[in-house]
């Protein structure tokens, strides 16, 4: 009877480690998606103040024309 009930537990247990271990690399992928979106964003953000700035030049070499 112990054994059996060893056995149970093990089974209960394994399945719950690979759940863990699904939901760890599930994480992983999630965290990997926004590193992404961010460094994306990032660049973004990069591209636009690059605009921003050349605009304040350009007007503000022809506008003093």
């Amino acid at each position: 009877m112990m054994e059996k009930k060893l056995g149970t537990l093990k089974r209960v247990f394994e399945g719950k480690t690979n759940a863990n271990k699904e939901i760890i690399a599930s994480l992983k992928k999630e965290r990997d998606s926004v590193r992404k979106r961010l460094k994306a964003e990032k660049e973004n953000n990069r591209l636009v103040n690059l605009n921003i700035e050349e605009e304040k030049i350009k007007s503000s070499v022809y506008g003093s024309s």
